[in-house]
């Protein structure tokens, strides 16, 4: 993802302070328009959409990847996934015509 190794640690210090940021405006948020019984509730339902969103984002980054590396077969028999042999399943690399 980087041309150079020395910009690492940098983008990571940006990182966790532009979290911290995001963090503490989002407390800030759920504290002053809300009242203070429900800020416990609030946080932990933002908390947990976040996450969720954060599963979903690791998720779709992951396809990103060329498809030959992360290993996608083509099942081309009828069988039990589990039990496929090499004889029932196709890498996308291979020549299909």
């Amino acid at each position: 993802m980087f041309v150079k190794s020395n910009v690492i640690i940098p983008a990571l210090v940006i990182n966790c302070i532009a979290r911290a940021t995001i963090v503490a405006g989002s407390q800030a948020v759920v504290a002053t328009f809300f009242p203070s019984e429900h800020i416990g509730t609030l946080t932990g339902i933002m908390w947990t959409a976040g996450g969720a969103i954060t599963f979903i984002q690791y998720a779709l980054v992951l396809l990103t990847d060329d498809i030959c590396k992360i290993g996608v077969f083509i099942p081309l028999g009828l069988g039990d996934c589990a039990s496929t042999g090499s004889d029932y399943v196709l890498p996308f690399s291979a020549n299909m015509a």
